[in-house]
């Protein structure tokens, strides 16, 4: 590990908190919603384990409240972050009963 990856902060990234100096990478399905993009690559990566599962009789509940929870928030221009960690784990084991 460089020297400069060491002396990253550990803690999550907060844009309200952050120096400007403090490097940052998101994923290129936050940039599209931050960005305000009308498409979404969920239904390639969630859909194809959600189709895998189907085939199989595996039970996807993980893919399949993301795949949704994302479309939705495309479809309603809603930002990135809008969701805790925990908030989203709660979401998925109440749907994966």
């Amino acid at each position: 590990m460089t020297e400069k990856l060491k002396q990253l902060p550990k803690r999550p990234y907060d844009p309200t908190t952050a120096s400007a100096d403090e490097p940052r990478t998101f994923s290129s399905m936050w940039q599209d919603l931050h960005l305000g993009r009308k498409s979404n690559e969920t239904a390639f990566l969630n859909g194809e384990i959600i189709s895998l599962g189907e085939r199989y009789g595996v039970r996807t509940p993980y893919n399949s409240t993301l795949m949704e929870l994302v479309n939705r928030m495309f479809a309603e221009r809603l930002a990135p972050g809008l969701y805790t960690p925990a908030e989203l784990d709660d979401f998925i084991q109440s749907r994966a009963k």
